[in-house]
């Protein structure tokens, strides 16, 4: 095995705290900032977006996750479809869909928050707040098997608040604020397809204080 007589370049980095933000910076030249630590480009939906994906897809392979379906399944017994109640982890694999709101919405939420209020927030700050929101139960969930898992995405399908794991009016009452619009408008009509199919009552807006 070779030795490695490379000069490393990293060695050279360093993190200080400048303005309340920690930066890495090259110890040759303090003032020389390479990365910030705090996201900081959300003008940019491009990178925003991308930002998001990156939670998202961190997220679903955290250990953490792992562990809150393993309790819902468990200890809250939802081993079978919600859709067909008939279908178990016994005969088919079974998935968790997040609803009404997606996972990328609840993180896109989360970011508006610190956006609006102007904290700022990194990755790790977000996957916090998103383990915390789903060990609170307050987000919804619901089991489906593969056939109506891809119904519900294609349209085809649709699911009942009643289905739904999870306090999600909770959710709603803490992040009323940072709800951007098309999403209000999706939770609404949801909200009335789910009345109407009921008593044929309609619910035009979230109210905030819902229960």
């Amino acid at each position: 095995m070779k030795t490695i007589n490379k000069s490393n370049d990293f060695n050279n980095i360093s993190s200080i705290k400048k303005n309340n933000n920690i930066v890495l910076i090259n110890k040759n030249n303090r003032y020389d900032i390479l990365s910030s630590y705090y996201f900081n480009d959300y003008m940019n939906q491009k990178k925003l977006k991308r930002f998001i994906k990156h939670v998202e897809s961190r997220f679903r392979s955290s250990i953490e996750y792992k562990k809150y379906l393993g309790f819902l399944i468990n200890d809250q017994n939802i081993k079978s479809c919600s859709i067909f109640g008939n279908i178990d982890d016994d005969s088919a694999t079974l998935e968790f869909h997040h609803y009404p709101f997606t996972l990328y919405d609840i993180v896109e939420i989360i970011v508006n928050k610190y956006i609006l209020t102007e904290t700022k927030f990194n990755s790790f700050i977000i996957l916090e707040d998103l383990i915390d929101l789903h060990y609170n139960n307050e987000v919804g969930l619901v089991r489906l098997c593969k056939t109506a898992h891809e119904l519900v995405h294609d349209g085809s399908i649709f699911i009942s608040l009643n289905s739904v794991f999870g306090k999600v009016n909770e959710f709603i009452n803490n992040y009323y604020d940072y709800i951007p619009e098309d999403l209000m408008k999706k939770y609404n009509e949801i909200i009335e397809i789910d009345e109407k199919g009921r008593d044929d009552k309609k619910i035009l807006r979230i109210e905030k204080s819902v229960d």
